[in-house]
C-alpha cells in the first residue's frame, strides 16, 4: 500500500475523503531537521499535488507568519487595524472580520454606536490609496488600517 493510500484509510476512518476536501490546509512541521524539506517533497508527491503545503518549524518560527496567512485566507476573514487621529496604528490587536466586510461592519464592531454616527473614514493598505477618505459600504480587506471619523 503506497502512502497516499494509507493516508486515505486514515482519513476515511474518520469520515474525511480527500476529494471532498474543497479547502485543506495542510501543514508539515519539522522544516528545520535534516532532511525536511526532502519529506515535504515527499508528502506533497503522495497527496499527488493536490494541496498547497505549508512547511513549518515551531524551533526556529520558520513558517509560522505564512501559516497565519493562509489560516485566515482558508477561513474568509481578514485582519484589519484601527488607529486614532493623529496616533499610528494599533497593530496589536487587530479586527477579524469576514471576507467582504464593510467600514459599516467595522465601525460596528468597534462600537454599536459608532456606525450610525461615522461621518467617514480614511485608510491605509491594499484596498485604498493612503489616507483615502471613504464611507461605510467601502469593502475592507486583510492588513487594511482604518480611522473612522465622527
Amino acid at each position: 500500500m503506497d502512502g497516499l493510500e494509507l493516508t486515505r484509510r486514515i482519513l476515511a476512518s474518520k469520515g474525511i475523503e480527500i476529494e471532498a476536501l474543497a479547502r485543506a490546509l495542510v501543514v508539515t512541521t519539522g522544516i528545520d531537521r535534516e532532511g525536511g524539506e526532502d519529506d515535504v517533497a515527499i508528502v506533497d508527491e503522495l497527496l499527488e499535488h493536490r494541496f498547497t503545503l505549508t512547511p513549518v518549524s515551531v524551533m526556529t518560527n520558520r513558517g509560522i507568519d505564512e501559516l497565519a496567512r493562509r489560516t485566515f485566507a482558508a477561513l474568509g476573514i481578514v485582519r484589519v487595524y484601527t488607529k486614532q487621529p493623529g496616533k499610528p496604528a494599533d497593530r496589536q490587536a487587530p479586527f477579524t472580520l469576514p471576507r467582504g466586510a464593510t467600514v459599516g461592519d467595522l465601525a460596528a464592531r468597534v462600537h454599536k454606536d459608532l456606525a450610525a454616527s461615522m461621518k467617514h473614514a480614511r485608510i491605509w493598505g491594499p484596498s485604498a490609496f493612503d489616507g483615502q477618505v471613504v464611507h461605510v459600504d467601502h469593502v475592507l480587506v486583510e492588513g487594511d488600517v482604518v480611522e473612522i471619523h465622527i
